[in-house]
This record gives structure tokens, C-alpha cells and sequence, in this order.
């Protein structure tokens, strides 16, 4: 199992607080020229559809939404009744004005949000890595709030191979375990090029 924490935490980087973002521009992932997000924005807007489907959710709730790229791929039904928060000014009007999709802007490390009920789906791609206790996010949030959760990130960065923004990579076994600490039951795990992309379903007494 391999596990990297990327910063020092005695001198954290600026960019580790959520508000640092947020008067940054927008980043169109789904049309990115190279194409490099595609494949998962598509792949897990499917994945979430048919869970969605087949366990009757009522609520889908997309966290780190950017400007709605992943919710504009649901089916049309599926997005009257889906919601995404975004710390991004930008990225927000993006997801209103172009995508034509509801997302909110919101710090979801200290904002009360609605997370949708009473069954829902969580959705949060390429967000743990950005986050300085991934694991109490897991833990303390996702597994209060969500019935099912999908989540991404990278399956190949190391604490030599990484992007400059990222505060935690892990390999396909320590991304499970960080899933699974948090009080979920992985059901699938597939890489998508180069991101990992896990479905789980929480587990309550």
C-alpha cells in the first residue's frame, strides 16, 4: 500500500485553504485541448446514472463540481435532480450561464450545504488529493452525508510524480483503504487512463 502526503503540514501551502481558490479562473475540464478529462467526466457520469438507477437515489450531489462539466453529461431527468458546490466564483457562473446546470458556490469544509434526501449519491472526482485531512473528510463528512459515493483521483503519482497542487497521491491499494477507513464497502474500482475511480456504498450500523 502506498500513501504520500505532499506538503509539509508545519508549512502548509497557501493553496491548501479552500478560499485561495476562489478567485481563480475557470478550468473548462471538458474541454480541455489534450482531452485529458474527458474519459473520466464521461465515464463516471454513466457510473453515477446507473447506480443512481438501480438503487432508486433520490439526490445527486457533485462536490468540487468546477463549472457543472460532470453533471452536464447526466441524463436530463437525472439533472433536475442533481446539485454540485463549487469554491470557484468563476467556475460557478460557468456552470449556470453555459452548462445550464445548478451549482452553488460553497467551502464544503465549513459551509452547511444540502446533501439531498432522503437516499442519495455522492459524487467527488478529483477532490481528496486537494484536501489536507482526506481522511476526516471521508470519515466525518462524506460518510455522515452519503448513501453512495464515487470518488477519483490519480493512481500513479508518488511523492516524486505529482502535480504541484496535490496535497496526497496513493496507489489503487492505499486509495481503497483511505475509501474504506471512512466507513464505506468498496463495490468497484477501475481505472479510467490515469485516474482511479472507486464506487462505495456506506455502511451503518
Amino acid at each position: 500500500m502506498a500513501e504520500y502526503r505532499l506538503f509539509d503540514p508545519a508549512d502548509p501551502p497557501a493553496w491548501l485553504d479552500p478560499e485561495w481558490w476562489r478567485d481563480t479562473p475557470n478550468c473548462d475540464h471538458l474541454g480541455h485541448p489534450a482531452g485529458v478529462h474527458r474519459a473520466r467526466l464521461e465515464h463516471v457520469a454513466r457510473l453515477a446514472a446507473d447506480v443512481a438507477r438501480r438503487e432508486r437515489l433520490d439526490w445527486i450531489t457533485d462536490i468540487g463540481a468546477g463549472d457543472g462539466a460532470l453533471l452536464s453529461l447526466l441524463p436530463a431527468a437525472m439533472r433536475r435532480r442533481a446539485c454540485g458546490f463549487e469554491i470557484i466564483t468563476d467556475s460557478v457562473k460557468v456552470a449556470t450561464a453555459v452548462r445550464g446546470v445548478e451549482v452553488r458556490q460553497a467551502n464544503v469544509l465549513v459551509d452547511e450545504i444540502a446533501w439531498g434526501a432522503p437516499s442519495n449519491l455522492v459524487i467527488a472526482t478529483e477532490v481528496l488529493e486537494h484536501l489536507a485531512d482526506p481522511h476526516g473528510f471521508v470519515r466525518d463528512v462524506l460518510a455522515r452525508n452519503a448513501d453512495w459515493l464515487i470518488v477519483s483521483s490519480p493512481w500513479r503519482e508518488t511523492a516524486d510524480y505529482h502535480e504541484d497542487n496535490h496535497a496526497w497521491a496513493w496507489d489503487r491499494v492505499g486509495y481503497r483503504a483511505l475509501v474504506e477507513q471512512g466507513g464505506f464497502e468498496v463495490v468497484k474500482h477501475v481505472d479510467v487512463e490515469w485516474s482511479q475511480v472507486i464506487t462505495a456504498k456506506v455502511v451503518r450500523s
